[in-house]
């Protein structure tokens, strides 16, 4: 077990209350500097570590930072998890992790989050409102573009929507199928590009959707079960898990990909690189992404009155073989 405060103050000959205030970096507090060096040497002697709790408080700061994710059974929401984890160490402060739930509070009105933090990075699509209007608290919105007054870093979900819809193009398909749970900026990008084709963009009824590979799975087996005039020659999933469980109901059923129906992806996790057939996907840039999210979260935090940021981050085509 290392060393308690009293031991320090003890080994120094100084007061309990000095030594805290030296070792939690108190900015108001003053002492020698041969002084600040003996309390330092001795809790480097004796293996103490100061109590980040108790050290935030004296510095009216956490060294902190949230992150409101969803939920983190989803690869790519571990992904960049792991990677502001990895990303906030390097900036000295310590990334705390909340998974998205619904509100308990009224309509309209804020939470504030679970543990204590000095800013937040949030995903766009989070059902809980962050923050405390009366008292200003930095958040930084990731993944879709925002129209209101505040800070955020999306991927060009609708410049890749229509570089997918142009690869498939390209290959000669001209049923296609869109996959997905809503109307963002990813379908809209893959209708336009259609549309200006002269081609409709099929949509299936999909109830209760998730994006999971169950409800891949199961919306391609009843894809699957149709006639063969009425089927589509292309899938285009609104991200990977939907697709890897697209692909893998197709071949349950016997039809060949991408032969018979090809099926694309969106945001290029590791899981769609290791099928049978690589899958071709759109990938995004996640270290780019989140490095621009802490980069404006920290300046933001620092009180620094620059205007609010918005960063588009583009993705790349992953040609596979599926598509």
């Amino acid at each position: 077990m290392g060393a308690l405060l009293k031991d320090v103050a003890r080994r120094t000959g100084l007061a309990p209350s000095t030594v805290s205030k030296i070792l939690n970096e108190v900015a108001a507090f003053s002492v020698p500097e041969a002084t600040r060096e003996r309390v330092l040497l001795a809790a480097s002697e004796l293996g103490y570590s100061p109590n980040r709790m108790a050290r935030g408080l004296g510095r009216g700061r956490t060294d902190n930072i949230g992150l409101l994710i969803s939920s983190l059974h989803h690869p790519f929401f571990a992904d960049i998890a792991h990677t502001l984890d990895a990303l906030a160490a390097q900036s000295g402060r310590a990334l705390v992790i909340e998974e998205d739930r619904p509100s308990t509070a009224p309509p309209g009105v804020r939470e504030s989050p679970r543990w204590p933090v000095d800013g937040m990075i949030a995903w766009v699509g989070a059902k809980r409102l962050i923050g405390d209007e009366r008292r200003p608290f930095p958040v930084v919105y990731v993944g879709e573009q925002r129209t209101d007054d505040t800070d955020w870093v999306s991927f060009d979900l609708y410049g890749g929507g229509q570089a997918l819809a142009m690869h498939v193009l390209a290959a000669g398909r001209r049923k296609p199928m869109m996959l997905a749970g809503g109307r963002d900026a990813r379908m809209k990008g893959v209708r336009d590009a259609m549309a200006a084709h002269g081609i409709e963009l099929l949509t299936p009824s999909i109830s209760g959707f998730r994006e999971s590979r169950q409800c891949g799975f199961e919306a391609a087996l009843r894809i699957a079960d149709l006639p063969a005039a009425e089927r589509p020659d292309v899938i285009l999933c609104h991200n990977d898990v939907l697709a890897t469980g697209v692909y893998h109901a197709l071949l349950r059923r016997g039809v060949r990909v991408p032969e018979d129906i090809a099926v694309t992806g969106f945001d290029g996790i590791d899981e769609g690189q290791w099928l049978d057939k690589k899958l071709t996907t759109l990938r995004f840039d996640i270290p780019s992404m989140c490095a621009s999210a802490l980069d404006i979260l920290v300046r933001r935090m620092a009180g620094d009155g620059f205007p609010r940021r918005s960063v588009i981050v583009p993705g790349a085509l992953s040609a596979g073989e599926t598509a």
